[in-house]
């Protein structure tokens, strides 16, 4: 109906106008609520409970990178984003989430596609996710197309594809 049935908001994370791009997904047991910091270009995470309780003291700090999306399978959490490495290249990271007790899965951050890559986006289907994001041919070249990549439940990403447009992977 369109009615919020909370009186009051859930507080997941507070700060300035430095936490943006909050993003959330359901497992199906918990949500992951992720946001990044972009003094830092570090994404964070947070969990909750079905009932919206607070299931982690304090954010969990997940990975680098600006623009976080987040989509879950099967209680695990693929969290992605666009890393800034070395200066005007973006890439395309991501790391896996357990749902249940918070753990990142993932030591480090695996390459999901890139170059000049932005605005991340991803959703699970079919036993893996697919992760689509803006790709550019240069880092100041308004000129885009849409890729996207598969990534296993195993959080190893498959070849990427041109989504839409023309052309070859970046």
């Amino acid at each position: 109906l369109g009615v919020a049935i909370d009186p009051e908001p859930v507080v997941v994370a507070q700060g300035g106008s430095e936490v943006q791009n909050p993003s959330a997904a359901w497992s199906g047991s918990e949500y992951l609520v992720v946001w990044e910091n972009s003094k830092t270009n570090q994404t964070f995470g947070r969990r909750l409970a079905s009932d919206l309780s607070l299931l982690d003291p304090a954010p969990i700090t997940l990975l680098p990178g600006n623009t976080p999306d987040v989509a879950a399978l099967e209680g695990v959490f693929l969290v992605v984003t666009s890393y800034e490495q070395p200066p005007e290249i973006r890439n395309i990271i991501s790391k896996r989430v357990r749902g249940s007790d918070g753990v990142v899965i993932d030591p480090e951050p695996r390459f999901v596609g890139g170059d000049f890559s932005l605005v991340p986006r991803v959703t699970s289907f079919a036993g893996q996710w697919l992760v689509a994001w803006e790709g550019h041919p240069t880092h100041d070249d308004a000129f885009s197309q849409i890729y996207a990549s598969r990534v296993g439940a195993d959080g190893v990403p498959g070849g990427g594809f041109v989504a839409s447009g023309k052309g070859a992977l970046p």
